[in-house]
């Protein structure tokens, strides 16, 4: 029986080759992935974040890069295209964001031609509701005061109906004086001219 024998350098290439196999396809076994993200994956937010931020672990293809990011209604809230700075990729936002959950959809190409695609969410808590203005435009009629009535008018004390009273009374005998003296007047100037046409002769 025979066995099949190497000399001692072919030995060593083979040897070098199977290392050297092996470690290619462990790296290329090692694809990018996210490392990490601005805003985290299931971030709560006070303030509504301007932009998001991917870092991944190693540089991606600026040409090969979607990132789209839609609000509580579907709508998307990209403003503007990515930028790429080696494997760091930003995305920035319109406006203030109102309350809701967001969500961050990316698809990417590493280095090595491996495509990343991943969903995130976020979500930026809602603002308080201001206090309403008041409208100038409405004002409040004042309250209409009655007029005053013939009742409130009249005295309502005892002294001062007693005191119209009285003054009536007065008032009444001042006449009657008045008429006494004229009906005495004028009854002793008859009686003078009756007496003197008595006493002249005929």
């Amino acid at each position: 029986m025979s066995y099949l024998q190497f000399p001692p350098r072919a030995a060593i290439f083979l040897v070098a080759a199977v290392l050297v196999l092996v470690g290619t396809t462990g790296v290329a076994s090692a694809h990018a992935s996210l490392k990490s993200s601005n805003p985290a994956d299931n971030a709560k937010l006070d303030k509504a974040p301007d932009q998001v931020k991917l870092v991944f672990s190693e540089s991606i293809n600026a040409d090969f890069v979607k990132v789209v990011v839609s609000g509580p209604d579907g709508a998307k809230v990209n403003d503007g295209s990515p930028r790429v700075k080696g494997a760091t990729l930003t995305q920035p936002l319109t406006g203030k964001l109102a309350g809701g959950r967001y969500s961050i959809a990316f698809r990417v190409v590493s280095s090595d031609g491996h495509p990343i695609s991943q969903q995130l969410h976020f979500t930026v808590k809602a603002a308080p509701s201001p206090a309403p203005t008041p409208d100038p435009t409405e004002q409040t009629s004042p309250p209409v005061s009655a007029s005053p009535s013939a009742a409130s008018v009249a005295p309502s004390t005892p002294g001062a109906a007693v005191a119209q009273k009285q003054s009536g009374s007065g008032v009444g005998s001042l006449i009657g004086v008045g008429v006494a003296f004229l009906v005495i007047a004028a009854g002793a100037v008859v009686f003078a001219v009756t007496r003197r046409r008595a006493a002249s002769p005929r």
